[in-house]
């Protein structure tokens, strides 16, 4: 009866052990995110990244507005900046809105915030490939936004970036790059 008892033991024990794994979505793109260097702007400042607002809207933003308010506001709940950044990809945390704004009187920031296009958020990545994508090459995809609402715009691009795409914008094209998470991209 104790051997059962230890065995049911353990198989709890490895069960807990797994279920409290947090899995961290690309993590070589965070790290390079995160890899702020003498409060120096960060080298990967291009890369656009969409977050969850508490008001409930979209924040489209760079690394160096993130740097900014968890330097301000976070760096002393955090153990450090990759750490809030995982949160913020996994979407355990959100920003506040009241951040964003106290920081863009200060300067300027790329923080563009938009409302959720509830149609474009159930739709699969499948159909937003189709429908609103423009195939580069593998993996690639380009959006052009001159006929498309700026609101479907955001939503599209918040839902392809927590979907692990890496979305850049071409101020030569007029036009975001979308493309895969691939963590060799990044190493």
């Amino acid at each position: 009866m104790k051997n059962y008892l230890k065995k049911i033991a353990l198989l709890v024990l490895f069960i807990f052990s797994f279920s409290c794994k947090q899995e961290v979505r690309n993590k070589n793109f965070i790290d390079r995110l995160s890899s702020i260097q003498n409060g120096l702007p960060s080298l990967y400042f291009n890369y656009y990244l969409y977050f969850k607002v508490n008001n409930g809207k979209i924040l489209e933003t760079n690394i160096d507005l993130v740097y900014e308010i968890y330097k301000n506001y976070y760096s002393e709940d955090y153990k450090n900046f990759n750490s809030y950044l995982k949160n913020l990809f996994n979407e355990k945390e959100t920003i506040k809105a009241e951040h964003i704004s106290t920081l863009k009187k200060k300067g300027d920031v790329l923080a563009n915030m938009s409302v959720i296009d509830n149609g474009i958020a159930i739709m699969s990545i499948e159909n937003l490939e189709k429908q609103y994508l423009n195939l580069e090459q593998q993996n690639t995809f380009i959006l052009r936004t001159g006929k498309i609402e700026p609101i479907k715009v955001k939503t599209i691009l918040y839902k392809m970036f927590i979907n692990d795409y890496i979305i850049t914008f071409s101020d030569y094209g007029g036009y975001y790059i979308i493309k895969k998470y691939n963590e060799k991209d990044f190493k």
